[in-house]
């Protein structure tokens, strides 16, 4: 392209760069697109438009700094050497002013300590990590349970919010009446920053058939617990990024719990509640990361029915796409639906999870 215009190539400059950009609007966000716009620039400002150059190196500004924004070493190297393409291309459609920012800002980058990202944060891409997991034996009787796990975070200046969720089938060959039966549940976080410390939040627990909540699992049995709270949290710490945190949240709202067991509706209750909770994601444990949701809450009209919820999630890296997943569930509920179902209800599992997105 550039020798098309020191030469004849029997095609029109402006043409030509017009083709060149929708060819680039075109291509996936990330280094290759970036390095393409500052050259597009580069040789807008050789045909004399540079405000369409200079339009697109704002562009590319912009990029560099949403898809790389993470404080780790390897993003904030990239985003420095992209930064000073772009301070090296504005330097030569003669803008000087805007060389010179980013070229400190370049430096910058590779000079400062790693730590936590200044406040109010940086806007980050939404991050999507999808699992799937299988296991099973077979003697007597057979049992095969599939997932299929969803790992979404999304980031602006001053909010963000989490998804984490686990949605599974099991088929136990033993059962009686139904020999396969879904399972999920899942927790939702948004939070609103009002300063590196404080925020507002809304939590979402939402769990179905879930063996951590469910009071037996024969396949007759339904359980759903449904827990919504809002109210104010403080940051106990933070990683390199916002959404490697742990934070301490007290709220209130409504909470729904239903059981049905021996074809008979034991509980359905709904009603306003309190909770403390403390909640952790992406907490570093040598090479491996630790999401927490330790917490009790009590409904408001009835003190007595008291749940008290500790689950715990190590995801151990095994290879990029390779993990391997140690969950612990501890639950304490002070109403037995049933008396033959504990007050205490404590959960192991492991499983290797296969991550469809990088």
């Amino acid at each position: 392209m550039e020798a098309c215009l020191e030469e004849v190539c029997g095609m029109e400059p402006n043409a030509l760069l017009n083709q060149a950009q929708r060819i680039v609007e075109g291509q996936e966000v990330g280094e290759a697109r970036i390095t393409d716009q500052i050259r597009i620039a580069r040789l807008l400002s050789q045909v004399e438009q540079p405000q369409r150059a200079k339009q697109t190196l704002a562009m590319a500004q912009q990029e560099t700094r949403l898809y790389y924004a993470a404080n780790t070493k390897a993003a904030r190297t990239l985003r420095a050497q992209l930064l000073l393409q772009i301070s090296l291309a504005y330097n030569a459609i003669e803008a000087p002013a805007a060389s010179k920012q980013l070229l400190v800002e370049s430096r910058s980058l590779l000079q400062d300590p790693m730590g936590p990202e200044p406040f109010p944060f940086q806007e980050r891409a939404a991050q999507v990590e999808l699992g799937l997991g299988a296991g099973g034996n077979s003697f007597t009787d057979t049992t095969v349970r599939a997932d299929f796990s969803v790992d979404l975070y999304k980031q602006w200046p001053r909010q963000d919010l989490y998804l984490d969720g686990l949605f599974a089938l099991d088929y136990d060959s033993s059962r009686s009446v139904v020999n396969g039966r879904p399972i999920g549940i899942a927790t939702f976080i948004y939070r609103h920053h009002l300063s590196p410390k404080w925020n507002l939040f809304y939590d979402q627990l939402l769990a179905v058939n879930s063996a951590g909540f469910a009071v037996s699992d024969d396949d007759e049995d339904l359980s759903a617990v449904s827990n919504s709270l809002a109210g104010a949290g403080l940051n106990l710490w933070r990683g390199d990024h916002p959404g490697s945190f742990l934070d301490l949240q007290l709220g209130i709202g409504p909470r729904y719990e239903y059981d049905y067991i021996d074809f008979q509706r034991r509980k359905d209750k709904l009603g306003a509640s309190l909770g403390l909770i403390l909640v952790g994601r992406e907490i570093p444990i040598g090479g491996s990361k630790l999401a927490i949701l330790f917490g009790g809450g009590s409904y408001l009209a009835d003190w007595n029915d008291v749940s008290v919820l500790l689950d715990t999630t190590l995801d151990v890296l095994i290879s990029r796409r390779w993990s391997w997943s140690n969950s612990f569930v501890l639950r304490y509920q002070s109403d037995k639906v049933v008396e033959q179902n504990p007050n205490f209800n404590a959960i192991f599992s492991s499983r290797f999870t296969f991550k469809l997105t990088p």
